[in-house]
């Protein structure tokens, strides 16, 4: 088994498993040699999809295990820029920043807010609600 193979849109069982919140996998895919930043869809990482999942617990993980927050998604967004996006404080405050507010004075009208909520639904809708 190739614990880094990817799938049609080149996401891997690391990013499925930090959406989902299920911590035990993540560890596991880790031990097994995942790669904690392997870029999936849409140029996700696995600490995107983690806090797309809204799991705060999966993020600490993540970051614990290595994962670099300074990766940007496809649309120029890093994980505390999703994160604040998304008001995920506690996340924010996880990736270090305290700031409540997004910094995201090019999306006004909340149009890549809405492309994130709209991937999660997807996400959630092939693999079940994230977070156990």
């Amino acid at each position: 088994m190739d614990v880094n193979q990817a799938g049609l849109f080149d996401s891997q069982i690391i990013h499925l498993a930090s959406f989902a919140g299920h911590c035990e996998d993540v560890t596991e895919a880790a031990r097994l040699g995942a790669n904690l930043n392997a870029i999936g869809d849409l140029g996700l990482s696995p600490l995107h999809y983690a806090i797309l999942g809204g799991c705060p617990r999966t993020v600490k993980l993540l970051l614990s295990l290595g994962s670099d927050k300074s990766i940007e998604n496809e649309f120029g967004e890093s994980a505390l820029g999703m994160a604040q996006m998304l008001e995920l404080h506690e996340v924010s405050v996880l990736l270090g920043s305290a700031e409540l507010a997004p910094s995201f004075g090019h999306d006004a009208a909340g149009h890549a807010k809405q492309r994130w909520l709209d991937f999660k639904d997807i996400q959630e809708g092939n693999w079940g609600p994230s977070c156990e």
